[in-house]
């Protein structure tokens, strides 16, 4: 109604439920509201379902055939929960899960053609459902529904992790956890672990937080490694964006659902993990960055023709200049 979030009141406070809307629009909408609508079925002088038909919480979320009349704030289960999909979660229930849709692409990663060894997952001779239920078998008491999307305070979503400051500050993809869980499961603060999903397996470092509720997580999200010289940028090995329920999207705008994934945790260890190393590597086996003494940020530093040391010069442009001043620089 003004640009906010949820109602405007004429006091000027914002209500999450409308009690205008409540009062004007009731259980039916009169003749009136039904107008003409191309594609659809309704026609003029037809009255709509019963509102709370429409908006019932035990009503299919994906159904895709919600009308104009959903205008309330409503609870729908999210479609991969414990509630929903119990499956997911369960190491005795798990062999009877399956994918909603065909057109998933169930294949792990398996580098690029030519490229190194093109080992980037701990198990490349099956799928992504099967190494799931595998995985929920072998630590039944590690799966966990996980949380995304949080914002990283020295980057914005995928940006910067090729700025040395940023890295030095935030070098890998932290995966938070409740300490209690962590006890459980052998895990201690820093440990690589695999964080595995039925579309797909990644790994981040642990980060014990009080913070967040026993049985669910907070993956770091849109990580990427670009001092892996490859096109892929190691986004598969460590980017939790590779294992969402492509499927699972928002009926409205389409958003997928990153807040209510299944997943099973457990250590990255030599025995599991590609080149007997549970940091992640480059095709060829070189490590990812992983702390602020790496000399490779170094190599990062901006070189400012200033420098008696710089390896490009001023071609023109004033070498007093300050601020955004646009110069040309040619390398020796």
């Amino acid at each position: 109604m003004d640009e906010k979030c949820a109602f405007g009141t004429p006091t000027g406070k914002v209500e999450i439920w409308s009690t205008i809307c409540e009062s004007y629009i009731g259980d039916t909408v009169s003749e009136s509201y039904v107008l003409e609508t191309p594609g659809t079925a309704a026609k003029v002088g037809e009255k709509t379902p019963y509102f709370a038909n429409v908006c019932s919480p035990d009503r299919d979320a994906y159904a895709g055939d919600i009308p104009d009349i959903d205008k309330f704030p409503h609870w729908f289960e999210p479609k991969n929960s414990r509630v929903q999909a119990p499956e997911w979660y369960d190491a005795n229930l798990v062999d009877g899960a399956s994918y909603n849709s065909d057109n998933y692409l169930n294949k792990p990663y398996h580098g690029i053609a030519g490229v190194g060894t093109g080992q980037a997952t701990d198990n490349g001779d099956t799928d992504n459902l099967e190494a799931y239920k595998q995985a929920v078998k072998e630590n039944p008491e590690a799966t966990f529904i996980c949380t995304s999307g949080a914002r990283q305070p020295v980057y914005f979503h995928s940006e910067h992790r090729q700025l040395p400051w940023c890295r030095e500050l935030w070098p890998s993809p932290r995966f938070e956890m409740n300490p209690n869980d962590a006890a459980r499961l052998g895990i201690e603060q820093g440990d690589w672990i695999w964080v595995r999903t039925p579309w797909g397996a990644i790994r981040e470092v642990a980060d014990l937080y009080y913070g967040i509720k026993e049985g669910t997580t907070n993956a770091n999200h849109a990580w990427w490694y670009p001092e892996m010289d490859h096109a892929a940028h190691g986004f598969e090995l460590v980017g939790i964006n590779c294992t969402m329920d492509k499927y699972a999207q928002c009926w409205i705008c389409g958003a997928s659902q990153l807040r209510g994934n299944p997943m099973v945790v457990y250590k990255a260890t030599e025995e599991n993990s590609p080149f007997g190393n549970p940091v992640p590597c480059d095709p060829w086996g070189n490590e990812a960055i992983t702390n602020a003494n790496d000399p490779r940020l170094k190599e990062w530093l901006a070189n400012d023709p200033r420098l008696d040391d710089s390896k490009v010069e001023l071609t023109y442009a004033s070498a007093d200049a300050k601020g955004l001043q646009t110069i040309s620089l040619i390398k020796e």
